[in-house]
């Protein structure tokens, strides 16, 4: 029996007996298409399996490698210095290299075939510099994707995977693009007040609460915005020949383990090894030097250089970390993205769940309005990750797709006379072109424009339809603008308390999990849609969830102010 190819980097020109195991969807048109073994429905015990599992191997490798971390650079910072730093990459490796990780060793073990790939990679391994370009712009592209299947096939399947080694000057040019794209290193760029801000008691990161809010803050505790901004240079990093020598030394309990342990070092950002002392020691310069306290929203996920100042701060100076909730699932589900902003905060500020003493109730980061004689019906799409996440959401490719014939079918069950009426949002991320691929599908439906703010879409619906649960169903909950939602709970474990709120939405048809049930309620109430909306039945039935989840704060930027005034005064949350 011949071996087949095996295709784990999208071709243009492939071999004939050829099958692929690529789900990226670059080419959404071929994955809407693709009818093969990768289009198999995960069942939800194996994505909370997933969970659970990469849960604990987080923490158990994460100990290791802070430890390994300070004796290389000779420093002994401690949990919660690294946790800042290391856990938002170490988090996003796990995820993404163990699902291909599964699909691989699932492949081989539906089928006893051969099979032989191309090996294009004569070059140096493809290593992100900085937060700022480690998810779009590294895994979520297909070099890195082909550059870790190559990888785990050479380490552990070669006895079935043959790698032949071809030469291919496009590869290369690939590549070299991408170290000319992304190897940059971020500076701060002075501002003309970063010296009068320079003596802050209080450091307001910016992030999603809004230059206007950070201003209004600032003048309440007497000092001035510390602004700066960032620029870079190309820096083609030079990778120290020690990463792909060590070996991180923990309890290996399987193959996967086996990899990470071998070579989870040659994998590291650069600012976790070259330039770890210059980002380490960058920001003396232009920020305060003795905050008390930090106030972030979704900056600590992103932002490189103040990810090490507030680490540094928090070590060195005791610095208390105030972080602002800033989308949905906080609360809801559970998530290790979600938890670790939890876990090195000091106090968090949520959209309304208070569950732990940390917890500090504020409301939604912003509310929208509505036009007395706004006619469109808004449908919010969510978009999907380039390639899979395990852990944040169970949408595999089956589910995407299915998700996404749910779309193009959605405007032939609203009633004729109101379908001229339907404008699409996809999500300005767009990351698998769906905005494209969707238009193209449904050339006669209006689509709001990504590049615009989506408040102004919000603003002419005479009611906002969301396809999954989002940041928008929360915040036109807290503005009282007419929404629902679709909602599969079969797909999710949340705790008996949201499900039983969650349930009670669904009762009043809120929340639907059926398509074809959600249209029909739209056809029913579309014309007098603000009588059942603001029923007492459902304002009623709205509220506790909105209590809980999207609750609405006039006065946020007091409590802001109370609250942060409350803690330097007693060293503790009130």
């Amino acid at each position: 029996m011949s071996k087949k190819f095996l295709e784990i980097y999208d071709l243009k020109k492939k071999p004939i007996n050829s099958v692929s195991i690529t789900t990226h969807c670059y080419n959404i048109e071929k994955l809407f298409n693709l009818s093969d073994i990768y289009l198999q429905k995960k069942k939800r015990n194996e994505f909370n399996a997933t969970k659970n599992y990469l849960k604990i191997l987080k923490k158990k490798i994460f100990i290791s490698l802070y430890e390994e971390l300070n004796k290389l650079h000779k420093v002994n910072y401690d949990y919660k210095y690294w946790e800042i730093i290391l856990t938002p990459w170490l988090i996003l490796f796990l995820d993404k290299t163990f699902d291909k990780f599964t699909r691989l060793n699932k492949f081989l073990s539906l089928n006893n075939r051969d099979y032989f790939t191309y090996d294009y990679f004569n070059r140096k391994k493809i290593i992100p510099t900085n937060y700022e370009c480690l998810q779009q712009q590294t895994y979520d592209t297909k070099e890195w994707d082909y550059q870790i299947n190559l990888e785990l096939i050479k380490n552990f399947y070669s006895n079935r995977i043959n790698c032949k080694i071809k030469k291919d000057t496009k590869f290369d040019k690939l590549i070299k693009n991408y170290y000319e794209n992304c190897s940059n290193t971020y500076y701060y760029k002075k501002n003309f007040n970063y010296l009068l801000g320079k003596k802050n008691k209080i450091v307001f990161f910016k992030g999603h609460f809004g230059r206007k809010n950070i201003i209004i803050l600032n003048s309440k505790f007497f000092q001035l915005p510390n602004y700066f901004s960032i620029t870079y240079k190309k820096d083609m990093v030079k990778l120290n020949k020690i990463r792909n020598n060590l070996v991180l030394n923990f309890k290996v309990k399987n193959k996967y383990e086996k990899y990470l342990s071998k070579n989870l070092f040659s994998h590291l950002p650069t600012f976790l090894l070259e330039q770890f002392n210059y980002y380490n020691d960058s920001y003396h310069h232009y920020m305060p030097d003795k905050p008390k306290l930090i106030f972030n929203t979704n900056n600590l996920w992103w932002n490189t250089l103040l990810m090490f100042y507030t680490a540094n701060m928090k070590f060195t100076k005791k610095t208390k970390l105030v972080t602002y909730q800033h989308g949905f699932g906080y609360g809801i589900f559970e998530s290790l993205y979600t938890d670790h902003e939890y876990n090195i905060s000091d106090v968090f500020f949520t959209w309304g769940w208070k569950e732990k003493k940390k917890n500090q109730k504020l409301g939604v980061n912003r509310i929208f309005s509505r036009n007395k004689n706004a006619n469109k019906i808004l449908f919010v799409h969510r978009t999907n990750k380039r390639f899979p996440i395990n852990e944040e959401y169970n949408y595999d490719e089956f589910n995407w797709i299915k998700y996404l014939k749910h779309l193009i079918k959605i405007p032939s069950l609203i009633n004729e006379e109101f379908r001229r009426e339907i404008v699409y949002r996809v999500h300005s991320g767009n990351l698998c072109n769906e905005f494209q691929f969707l238009k193209k599908r449904m050339s006669k439906i209006e689509f709001s424009d990504i590049n615009k703010p989506i408040d102004n879409s919000i603003k002419e619906s005479r009611i906002v339809v969301c396809t999954y649960l989002d940041t928008v169903f929360l915040q036109c909950l807290a503005s009282n603008i007419p929404v629902i939602s679709f909602f599969n709970f079969k797909e999710f474990n949340i705790s008996v308390k949201n499900k039983n709120m969650l349930e009670d939405l669904k009762k009043h048809n809120v929340i639907f999990d059926n398509y074809e049930n959600l249209c029909n309620h739209i056809n029913s109430k579309f014309k007098n849609i603000d009588d059942w909306w603001f029923s007492d039945k459902i304002q009623r039935a709205i509220l506790k969830f909105k209590n809980n989840h999207a609750y609405y704060e006039k006065h946020k930027n007091s409590k802001i102010i109370k609250s942060i005034k409350y803690i330097l005064k007693n060293d503790k949350i009130k």
